[in-house]
């Protein structure tokens, strides 16, 4: 369940980089074949993520119209370790109601919703001091799962007035820091800022250290992001790019979007063409949700679990409803238990 990089070097200039047909096919101990996409890491390097479930030798062969990343073959001896790692999240084929690790264990959400944690360090290129402050004490109470967007702009709505006697910790407005080149006042939809992401790597190993799940909403629309139009060309570059920049994590869960139905833009045609898009590129099979009940409700199948958001006063009573009408694990993602009480 570790990830490893295996790092390529491509001499010539790639006009199109995001475009680039790459990956390769790993073959476990046992003959399982997996075709994992491989991805652009700025410069002249491209990547193969994998981890791995089995112990034993794995082999691959990498394929690419490119000739230097065309039909590259090693191998990885993967032992058991001793990480004491479950491996990823999946749903219990024996209790389709119920998670579990992927090594059989139990698995009980506890999560927490932090939409900024791609911001806390990403000024600094050298350590992550302020996420492994958050994450370690997340973890040392209990926490097992962050539900977090990959980027966020700023909100709409009034701020808290701490926010002004702490400037420190307001992450709203950084225009800076954007998925794509320029800014989120000004972008260039035409490629992606590599930098970004590698950023956003150290949250997601940090989780992964940490036993803590990534609940990853690749969009969100109520925080100001400027996104492409959907379905173009620079929207499904950058859906696509994280699909295979993150998939090799064992402990990340994809979330479509979160208020997924908040924006005109964001159908429900949309959310379905997303989920397609992420059956047709993760090798892995990581568990995949929408944040909207009413979606999950009307395209069961499509999802492995329900999401709800749900902020009654009767939230025990509705949740036990929600468990007795799915057959599958139902998630209260959202409850407004940072405001006041109902």
């Amino acid at each position: 369940f570790e990830v490893v990089d295996i790092a390529f070097e491509v001499k010539k200039t790639i006009a199109e980089p995001f475009s680039v047909d790459f990956g390769a096919v790993f073959t476990s101990p046992d003959g399982e074949k997996l075709n994992i996409p491989g991805f652009y890491n700025g410069e002249k390097e491209w990547l193969l993520r994998f981890s791995a479930n089995k112990t034993g030798v794995w082999t691959y062969e990498s394929y690419s119209g490119i000739k230097a990343l065309d039909g590259n073959k090693g191998s990885l001896e993967i032992s058991s370790g001793a990480s004491g790692k479950h491996g990823a999240v999946q749903v219990s084929k024996s209790d389709p109601k119920k998670f579990i690790y992927e090594d059989g264990s139990p698995y009980m959400l506890q999560a927490f919703e932090c939409d900024w944690l791609f911001a806390l360090d990403y000024d600094n290129p050298d350590a992550t001091p302020k996420a492994e402050h958050l994450l370690a004490l997340l973890a040392g109470n209990g926490i097992n799962q962050i539900v977090t967007t990959l980027s966020s702009y700023d909100v709409r709505w009034e701020k808290d007035e701490l926010l002004k006697e702490h400037p420190e910790h307001e992450y709203g407005g950084l225009d800076q820091i954007f998925p794509f080149l320029g800014t989120n006042q000004d972008p260039d939809f035409s490629a992606l800022n590599i930098t970004f992401f590698q950023r956003f790597d150290r949250m997601v190993s940090l989780m992964d250290q940490h036993e803590i799940v990534a609940h990853l909403m690749i969009y969100v629309w109520n925080k100001l992001v400027s996104w492409p139009d959907t379905e173009s060309a620079a929207d499904n570059m950058y859906f696509d790019y994280i699909i295979k920049r993150y998939q090799a994590f064992p402990n990340v869960i994809w979330d479509v979007s979160k208020e997924a139905l908040n924006n005109p833009r964001c159908t429900e045609a949309y959310g379905l063409e997303r989920i397609h898009r992420i059956d047709s590129l993760d090798a892995y099979d990581r568990l995949v949700t929408v944040h909207d009940f009413g979606f999950c409700k009307r395209n069961t199948d499509a999802v492995d679990f329900i999401s709800t958001q749900t902020w009654s006063s009767t939230l025990y009573t509705n949740m036990l409803d929600m468990y007795r009408d799915f057959k599958k694990p139902v998630f209260n993602i959202e409850h407004g238990g940072y405001e006041l009480s109902p």
